[in-house]
């Protein structure tokens, strides 16, 4: 699928706004299956797609279907760091929250988003209990951490990454 990924806007033509935000909101169609939809041709669409691509206004990205992988759970964390220690997710060295669960992390100084994916519960408790324990005996944390866990065979969506409305305000269009 393809991906917005930030970068120079530039002085896009009406035509390639159009094209993008298609490639944006449809990230699964074919350029054929886009030119349909818009009101411009297949060629129009590879050759826009082409064009974005090589200035980095989009990428295209795997994303693994985590059911079909065996995974059972998701956890979503949300770290409010010390203001006194924060947790630097910098260093060469991955601290024990930055696990091979882990596939998504966002941060700031004082705060970290993470999603880690498990096969099953156990393996997502446990691994919650040390992420804690190693957060509280480091000084890391003042207070718990918010921890949310969702079934993977209950999600109705995994991969719904929806960067259309992001990218229309952008675009101004």
């Amino acid at each position: 699928s393809r991906q917005f990924v930030p970068g120079e806007r530039g002085d896009l033509s009406k035509t390639e706004k159009l094209v993008y935000r298609g490639l944006v909101e449809n990230p699964e169609m074919t350029d054929t299956e886009l030119g349909k939809t818009l009101p411009v041709s297949r060629h129009t669409v590879a050759v826009i797609r082409k064009r974005l691509e090589a200035t980095g206004l989009i990428k295209t990205a795997l994303v693994p279907d985590l059911r079909k992988l065996g995974f059972k759970v998701i956890c979503f964390y949300h770290i409010r760091h010390s203001t006194k220690k924060p947790l630097d997710l910098t260093s060469p060295a991955r601290p024990p929250v930055m696990n091979n669960n882990t596939f998504f992390i966002a941060s700031r100084k004082y705060e970290t988003i993470m999603l880690s994916a498990y096969r099953d519960y156990d393996l997502a408790k446990m691994d919650n209990i040390r992420k804690i324990q190693y957060l509280k005996e480091n000084g890391y944390i003042e207070s718990m951490p918010t921890i949310h866990e969702y079934s993977v065979n209950t999600m109705a969506i995994i991969k719904g990454l929806t960067f259309g409305p992001i990218t229309k305000k952008i675009l101004g269009s």
